[in-house]
């Protein structure tokens, strides 16, 4: 034997050129098959990564609105508007008692009053900004 091993396992001094030609067109077609298919993967890695979410954002904000003009409609009833303190409603916009829309927010900023503040400071909800 003269790779010095056990007759069951191959011996790549005795390949023959059949196999060597074998080989080389195996690796040929694995790298054909590279370039012909990594446009496709590098187009669904990037509708994956950055198209999917994108749309996600947008479907998530379109139905939050639907939800919200829906909850308008629905809690209309109660004139004190009470139902938007609770947090279970997926219906209502929260409005949070502890953290109310005015100068005690804010607190001391800039050396401006708190009349001074209600008057400059404009509140709005996230949705409101795009």
């Amino acid at each position: 034997d003269p790779c010095g091993r056990k007759p069951q396992v191959a011996c790549m001094a005795g390949e023959s050129s059949h196999e060597k030609a074998r080989g080389e067109r195996s690796r040929l077609l694995l790298n054909t098959l590279w370039v012909v298919f990594f446009p496709v993967i590098l187009l669904w890695h990037s509708i994956r990564i950055y198209l999917l979410p994108c749309m996600g954002a947008y479907w998530s904000r379109f139905v939050t609105r639907i939800a919200l003009s829906i909850g308008n409609c629905l809690c209309c009833c109660c004139f004190c508007k009470c139902w938007r303190r609770h947090s279970f409603c997926v219906f209502c916009e929260f409005l949070d008692p502890s953290f109310p829309s005015d100068s005690s927010s804010l607190g001391k900023w800039d050396g401006k009053t708190p009349a001074e503040l209600d008057r400059e400071v404009v509140w709005v909800r996230g949705r409101e900004l795009c």
